[in-house]
């Protein structure tokens, strides 16, 4: 087994948190994506450049 090298192993790391800290911020304001940015202390389009490059789909709850 080839080991990852160390600065991947950081950044995915890094990606991993950062998609937790996303989804977690956007299910506790129902996606509401505007409230999740101000939540995690981002600007808005910081929030959905990060939430492309992540792959985190817009999956608001239907009602």
């Amino acid at each position: 087994e080839v080991k990852a090298p160390i600065l991947e192993q950081v950044n995915r790391a890094k990606d991993e948190a950062e998609t937790a800290a996303i989804l977690a911020a956007l299910n506790s304001t129902r996606w509401n994506r505007k409230q999740a940015a101000m939540k995690l202390d981002i600007d808005y389009k910081a929030l959905l450049y990060k939430m492309k490059k992540l792959a985190i789909e817009d999956r608001a709850p239907t009602e």
